[in-house]
């Protein structure tokens, strides 16, 4: 895993897993390790449901990931 300042400008993390690296804001992007599409409206509003790329809002995702469920589900 990357670790934060080793990070190219613009890069960020997942803000699900907190270990994927999307190139840019709102890239929709997948991530490599959770699934979470990088859609930058649940990024602004981690609560925002629908219509996004994800089955989930940010915040439910992040719950499911730390119980170890599927976030895609």
């Amino acid at each position: 895993m990357a670790e934060k300042n080793n990070l190219k400008q613009g890069e960020f993390f997942c803000p699900v897993c907190g270990k994927g690296i999307f190139d840019g804001y709102n890239s929709l992007e997948e991530c490599e390790c959770c699934g979470w599409r990088n859609d930058g409206r649940q990024t602004d509003d981690p609560n925002f449901a629908r219509p996004s790329s994800n089955v989930h809002t940010l915040n439910e995702s992040r719950e499911l990931y730390n119980k170890g469920m599927s976030i895609l589900k």
